[in-house]
């Protein structure tokens, strides 16, 4: 597989769940049901998802598929290449009409994240990499530009970001255990992206998350020279029979990861 082609094929496909995805976004009735879990789910994913799935399995018959609004099943353990398909991650923001959700497309060989597109349809930014290629970043036609994670290496300098919708009580106590420069707050995978783009610089999350609601951006992250391990340290492995995140995770610019890694056990412990 052709991994520039492929890229370029898979931004246009997420331009186009995006299109999908704002046309609900405009609409008066999201149609939301409860999925087992009690999450949301909307037309919207609904939608996506189809859109995108369709587009890769007539496109890459090869390829396994692993998608949140789609059926699962054990047949892509056999497989070599995976893709891994949130087709609106951040729906909670979607409802809120806040615009901080995206469109996550990423592909995996043998378990390891080799290309990932993130893609905001509200200001059509997509963050992008692949497996030896970089990360990269463009806003609406505009070309693209290359991007990199900060260089900082002590918490006073650095940015720390955190979920607008899933903070918890053990990220209260690193605010206040830490002097961060300072706090962002956004939605879905946008967080791990500001650390790719150097807008930020760590991200932990202590709570569960599955496999496709960071697979794209973790390897936009590696391109960029961060890095994304589990609250552990562990290396996170992809297309598992336990899709679930379960001992979270943390990301990072990359330079004092190990850290990290020992703050997330002292707030756990």
């Amino acid at each position: 597989m052709e991994l520039k082609k492929t890229v370029d094929d898979i931004v246009a496909l997420s331009r186009l769940a995006g299109e999908q995805i704002m046309t609900v976004y405009k609409s008066v009735d999201f149609g939301i049901e409860r999925k087992d879990d009690n999450s949301p789910l909307t037309i919207a994913d609904k939608k996506a998802n189809e859109l995108i799935t369709n587009h890769l399995r007539r496109n890459y018959p090869d390829c396994g598929i692993l998608a949140e609004e789609s059926r699962d099943t054990m047949e892509r353990l056999q497989k070599k290449h995976v893709w891994i398909v949130d087709p609106l991650d951040g729906t909670k923001e979607f409802i809120k009409r806040n615009g901080e959700f995206t469109v996550n497309i990423a592909l995996v060989e043998n378990g390891k994240p080799i290309l990932g597109v993130v893609y905001v349809p509200v200001s059509q930014e997509v963050y992008y990499g692949a497996a030896g290629c970089g990360a990269y970043y463009r806003c609406g036609d505009t070309p693209a530009e290359r991007i990199r994670c900060s260089d900082k290496t002590d918490i006073p300098s650095m940015i720390l970001v955190k979920s607008r919708s899933h903070a918890g009580d053990k990220m209260q106590r690193i605010q206040e255990r830490y002097s961060f420069a300072d706090v962002l707050e956004c939605g879905s995978s946008i967080k791990i992206c500001k650390i790719a783009i150097g807008k930020a610089d760590v991200y932990f999350r202590f709570g569960l998350t599955s496999e496709w609601d960071i697979c794209a951006a973790h390897c936009v992250l590696t391109e960029a020279g961060g890095r994304i391990t589990d609250c552990p340290g562990d290396e996170i492995v992809y297309n598992r029979t336990d899709i679930l995140n379960r001992n979270g995770f943390i990301a990072s610019n990359g330079t004092i990861h190990v850290q990290f890694v020992d703050i997330a056990k002292n707030v756990s412990s």
